[in-house]
């Protein structure tokens, strides 16, 4: 397997710093919003990141399937990637999270 570029290899390195500091933000909003009102914010937070899974993931599939393929991807492309990454990893800290807080509250 090729040696990934290095500008790939800088943009995941960008990533994983991205997602640590968001844990640390959403670690710190959970200890500081009452339970009650932390579920319904983590479920917006959750859907914003989809929002936005879903948009990338549109923006690299109609790439991947138009006649510009033979060239190298453009600027927005590159962006769209990085985007679903934030939002998968956004996603996933969510999900850890309301599963960290239990069950909804009758």
């Amino acid at each position: 397997m090729a040696r990934p570029p290095k500008k790939a290899l800088e943009q995941l390195l960008s990533l994983a710093k991205e997602y640590e500091s968001k844990q640390k933000q959403l670690d710190g909003l959970a200890a500081r919003v009452p339970p009650r009102e932390l579920r319904p914010s983590l479920i917006a937070m959750g859907e914003r990141a989809t929002d936005r899974f879903r948009t990338a993931q549109q923006v690299l599939l109609n790439h991947l399937y138009s006649d510009e393929t033979a060239t190298a991807p453009a600027e927005h492309v590159r962006e769209a990637a990085a985007a679903m990454c934030r939002s998968f990893d956004e996603l996933v800290l969510l999900f850890h999270r309301l599963l960290a807080e239990g069950p909804a509250s009758e």
